[in-house]
């Protein structure tokens, strides 16, 4: 070993056993279970409230139920209901709003148009001149709402009026009835969806109505005279006539009865029923008629029965 040799170990030495003390410390700590850090930080309080929003809607309608009875074709005038609806936000948010008819499946409910118009202002009772929506059916599943009515704030409402309006004659729908349901729905962007329903509101096509109890009355016969029988019954409110069929009232009437009062009456003979030997028990069916509108009623159905003596009879239901 040479001098210079010997001169580097020598100053070598403490510097590597510092390194090797080191070492050892190192590693006896990160032997442990593991290493954590620790802090602490002041607490603060909270200025801040965390609410929440609500979103809720109501409708109602009043004035919209409606009989229509008119004569000849429909008119602007003379077949028209007008009411009003209001929805009402109930929530804690501004709604978008649409609306749709439900329960409006009825057939007649194709042939009635309803328009709608903004109340503010311009009121419910009667049509304005501007501002009216474009007729859609009954039948329609979208209801549009006048351009000024799409949004209503939170905790307010608004006033829709409506108008309705049978588009035929009363003849071609007399009887039927539609019971459709106004729904308003109510939108916060796309995920929020709310909505609330009116009441129905009934819309029927006059029909008038039928005959009440029809009384029979036997008129017996002798070995010469065939025995006949006499039906009566009350008279109908708005009836003109009666009309008399034989079997059903699809098919063509065999007389026609004057109205009277206080009572209507008519006797039938076999020969009316177009009867010549055969015993059987016929239905006759009595209907009422009205000029105004054109209807008639579904009719009521009297079985009366043959005998043949005296002669060919004819007798009232057993």
């Amino acid at each position: 070993m040479t001098r210079d040799d010997r001169a580097g170990k020598r100053s070598r030495g403490p510097l590597a056993a510092f390194v090797a003390a080191f070492t050892i410390v190192f590693v006896a700590a990160t032997s442990s279970a593991g290493a954590a850090a620790y802090w602490t930080a002041t607490a603060q309080p909270l200025t801040a409230t965390v609410t929440s929003a609500t979103t809720s809607i109501t409708a109602s309608q009043t004035g919209l139920a409606t009989t229509y009875r008119f004569a000849g074709a429909a008119t602007s005038t003379q077949n028209i209901a007008r009411g009003s609806m209001i929805f009402a936000n109930t929530g804690t948010t501004p709604l978008t709003l649409t609306a749709s008819l439900t329960a409006n499946t009825a057939p007649v409910a194709a042939n009635i148009s309803i328009v709608l118009w903004d109340g503010a202002g311009q009121g419910c009772a009667q049509t304005p001149s501007a501002g009216v929506t474009a007729p859609v059916k009954l039948s329609a599943s979208a209801l549009p709402l006048p351009p000024t009515l799409t949004s209503v704030a939170p905790q307010s409402s608004v006033t829709v009026c409506a108008a309705t309006t049978l588009d035929t004659t009363v003849a071609a729908q007399q009887g039927l009835s539609v019971s459709p349901v106004i729904r308003i729905t109510g939108r916060v962007g796309t995920a929020w969806v709310t909505s609330g329903d009116s009441a129905p509101f009934v819309q029927k096509v006059y029909q008038v109505p039928n005959v009440g109890t029809i009384t029979c009355t036997e008129n017996p016969g002798t070995l010469t005279i065939a025995g006949t029988v006499t039906l009566s019954w009350a008279p109908v409110a708005d009836a003109n006539s009666y009309t008399l069929h034989l079997g059903s009232k699809a098919t063509a009437k065999f007389r026609t009865v004057n109205q009277a009062t206080p009572t209507v009456s008519t006797t039938i003979g076999a020969g009316d029923l177009g009867l010549t030997g055969v015993l059987s028990s016929v239905p006759v069916v009595v209907a009422s008629e009205e000029t105004f509108s054109g209807t008639s009623s579904p009719g009521v159905t009297v079985n009366l029965r043959t005998a043949l003596l005296p002669l060919l009879s004819v007798r009232c239901p057993a």
